[in-house]
């Protein structure tokens, strides 16, 4: 599945998983009024039975989500390297131009800004 309908399945499940938590608090509310207030055990267990499907629908909108971007990949922004150390690609940035892409042994072999940063920082430390 291309990397933009992932983005775009995932947007669309987090949305309907936030409209389901509006639902939920609701749906409490109409468990609260309908079912305790009229006394009718129908009738509760109806309401009880919309707050449940609810939920449900709130779990796969969340386990859509995951699954959609599970393969994505994170983003860090990271100014200690430590952070880094052990990712699978890293892009070395300087001014919004890229310097370098790499593994962390990639860059410290390659001896350039990464490396530089690199000494400083675990030198330092």
């Amino acid at each position: 599945m291309p990397y933009r309908w992932r983005i775009a399945g995932a947007f669309a499940a987090l949305v309907v998983a936030a409209s389901c938590v509006l639902a939920l608090g609701q749906g409490l509310r109409h468990v609260i009024d309908a079912g305790f207030g009229s006394g009718d055990p129908h009738l509760l267990n109806a309401a009880l039975a919309a707050v449940v499907a609810v939920s449900v629908v709130l779990a796969c909108a969340t386990w859509a989500r995951f699954f959609l971007m599970m393969s994505v990949g994170e983003r860090v922004i990271a100014h200690r390297l430590a952070t880094v150390r052990h990712a699978d690609r890293i892009i070395v940035m300087d001014r919004g131009r890229i310097h370098a892409v790499g593994t962390h042994e990639d860059l410290l072999r390659a001896d350039g800004l990464y490396a530089h940063l690199a000494g400083l920082q675990f030198i330092a430390a």
